[in-house]
């Protein structure tokens, strides 16, 4: 195995394929009215979803070019839909309600969302997202009998093992948020800090702006901006004590977005100070970090002796700290040294525990 480029992801993109079926069947224009007519329902499906959709990629997920798509969009509005480009959302609004078709699901579709919301959500692998479980079953009665025959053969056998959730708190508290950033209403907290956390004084309350919900691990966060402090911030839902929604409306800044807020953290707890950091992994622990994509920035080199050297970016040093904890002695910190230093610092302390 060779190098991986430090950054490089390789994503899958889901393409929707509306060309007509090869072979007998319709006649060549009977199969062209079909393809449209499809292409067009499709269409809609992604214009009423909250994804950002531009022309360039409505053109790829519908494998047409961006004429095609013009003449499709003017089509649609000759037809009654009124169809709206949001420029500064990237994406398209379709005013009033508009009948759509029923799910047409493949097995393998089903499959997937039942695996999804009857493992991650039913058994509460996710916290708050249980009504999930409620939602495919209703989903799962209305398939053909052919499709929900094989989803059953399935079932049971094949599951998802992610992370037990931890003490999700009050349902409230994180519907109140998830309302909160949807509406854009600011709300009037107070938040129990963790010990040796500086987030928030005892019993202090403050005006939080939220912008943006993440699930990480075992936990949910909000991250917002508070109005005392003047900055945006991360707060684990759970931990607060008081969450009111208030009557002042705010909108969220154009230019935030979650990514750019963690930037480069190793898992949620960010720093503005990026570190360039290297490890050297012993030949035993080579598979496990060669086969696993740690971080966005990582780079692996295999060398010759069997180690495996391990670069990336990280803002902030604390929480790579305690990863590199848990292997022990099979990994050292070649740079930097204030890594090093760290490590070997909070090695020595769970040393002394043991006499």
């Amino acid at each position: 195995m060779g190098a991986r480029a430090a950054g490089k992801v390789t994503r899958r993109k889901t393409v929707v394929d509306v060309g007509a079926g090869a072979g007998k069947g319709p006649s060549g224009h009977q199969a062209k009215q079909q393809g449209k007519i499809r292409r067009l329902l499709v269409m809609l499906s992604l214009l009423k979803s909250a994804e950002a959709m531009t022309p360039a990629l409505l053109a790829g997920r519908l494998r047409v070019n961006t004429r095609q798509i013009t003449r499709d969009l003017k089509e649609l509005t000759q037809l009654g839909f009124k169809i709206e480009y949001d420029r500064a959302a990237r994406r398209y609004n379709i005013s009033g309600g508009i009948f759509m078709p029923p799910l047409e699901l493949e097995a393998e579709e089903a499959f997937a969302l039942v695996l999804l919301a009857e493992q991650v959500a039913g058994k509460h692998q996710v916290d708050h997202l249980g009504p999930a479980a409620t939602a495919i079953a209703k989903i799962t009665s209305t398939l053909p009998d052919s499709v929900r025959k094989e989803v059953e053969s399935s079932r049971g056998k094949v599951q998802i093992r992610a992370t037990m959730g931890g003490e999700e708190g009050p349902h409230d508290l994180y519907d109140g948020f998830r309302r909160a950033v949807a509406e854009g209403t600011a709300m009037q907290c107070r938040y129990d800090s963790a010990r040796g956390m500086q987030e928030q004084k005892p019993g202090e309350e403050f005006v939080l702006r939220p912008y943006a919900l993440l699930f990480h691990l075992r936990a949910w966060y909000v991250v917002g901006h508070n109005q005392e402090r003047g900055q945006v911030r991360m707060y684990k839902i759970s931990r607060f004590r008081k969450a009111a929604a208030t009557k002042e409306r705010y909108t969220i800044p154009a230019d935030f977005s979650l990514d750019k807020y963690l930037g480069n953290a190793w898992r949620v707890i960010t720093d503005k100070q990026d570190h360039e950091v290297e490890l050297l992994f012993s030949k035993e622990m080579a598979p496990t970090i060669t086969e696993t994509r740690w971080h966005k920035t990582e780079e692996t080199q295999e060398n010759a002796d069997g180690t495996v050297t391990y670069r990336f970016t990280v803002s902030g040093l604390t929480e790579i700290s305690w990863w590199i904890l848990g292997y022990g002695p099979m990994v050292k910190v070649v740079r930097p040294k204030e890594l090093a230093e760290l490590v070997a610092k909070q090695a020595r302390r769970a040393a002394e525990q043991y006499g």
